[in-house]
């Protein structure tokens, strides 16, 4: 079986586009009074004190963790690609689809009050306002973009044979780098929930339990929802890692954990368990980056 090529068959490339406005901008070296080398210091200054604005970064960083947490875990991929297996594209492509709608209302409320936050802006800032870091609101509406497309590898057929035959050798050395990467990845990310848990599921120094989040147990509902989808390269071996920390979990409530000692006692055994078995198999290599270059122009 040739690993690399299911991999691609499996899977898909997604490539997204967020853009937004910068918020900070340096300041001459002119315009600071200190007693030492000016070119040693570097300041900044915040353009916009504005809620509207920081409200649209939060939900940009939102949608690129709702990407990871569906998507193939790799360091191999350059920022901005995410491997995506083909059966969660459709519940992708209708969240992406629904984060824009919310971007696009962010953005409208962000350029209702924006007049008003630069005149806020040329008070606060007094000598270091430069009116030229506020552009017209319909100006700054162009700098805000987020688009997403998808992207085969296959290599197209109407190239020269030795042309794709050389094609498919960068290929296959890429995935093979890059399926390394995903297995890593995903027992790490698998490694740091179980520690986090057994650590966390002990009682401290005085006797009593420890206090843990809600975080503790919705964190891994959605590694194990979206497992399966994301175990492309087949790794059996943290599957049934996987499969013991489901099991001991299936219908287990933060509420529950808290006040039944006895199931938390048995958790917290199983995670042990788990988390000595994975660390013997998390082994740590360099590994090369995979780029798409050139890159296809981004278009829906």
């Amino acid at each position: 079986m040739n690993e690399t090529n299911d991999l691609n068959k499996s899977s898909i490339l997604l490539l997204v586009r967020l853009s937004k406005i910068g918020n900070r901008r340096k300041v001459s070296s002119g315009m600071i009074e200190v007693d030492a080398d000016k070119e040693a210091i570097t300041v900044g200054k915040l353009l916009l004190d504005c809620k509207e604005l920081a409200a649209i970064g939060t939900l940009d960083g939102a949608i690129r963790n709702w990407i990871y947490l569906r998507s193939l875990p790799s360091g191999v991929l350059k920022e901005g690609v995410y491997r995506l297996p083909l059966e969660l594209v459709d519940e992708v492509d209708r969240g992406l689809n629904n984060f824009s709608e919310q971007r696009r209302d962010l953005i409208d409320t962000f350029l209702a009050v924006y007049p008003a936050k630069a005149e806020e802006a040329r008070v606060r800032l007094r000598a270091l306002y430069d009116p030229r870091d506020y552009p017209p609101a319909e100006q700054i509406r162009g700098s805000f973009d987020f688009q997403w497309r998808y992207l085969s590898l296959d290599v197209p057929q109407n190239i020269s044979s030795l042309l794709i035959e050389e094609e498919r050798k960068k290929a296959v050395q890429d995935l093979a780098a890059e399926m390394d990467e995903i297995r890593l990845a995903l027992r790490t990310a698998f490694a740091d929930l179980v520690s986090h848990a057994s650590a966390a599921l002990t009682t401290g120094q005085d006797g009593k339990p420890k206090v843990f989040r809600d975080s503790l147990v919705s964190n891994m509902e959605q590694f194990f929802r979206y497992f399966d989808a994301r175990n492309l390269t087949g790794d059996d071996e943290l599957a049934d890692l996987v499969q013991r920390a489901r099991d001991v979990m299936q219908g287990v409530t933060p509420g529950v954990l808290r006040s039944d000692m006895d199931l938390r006692h048995m958790v917290q055994r199983t995670m042990s368990e788990v988390k000595n078995e994975i660390d013997a198999n998390v082994l740590l290599k360099p590994v090369r980056r995979f780029s798409l270059a050139p890159e296809p122009a981004l278009a829906k």
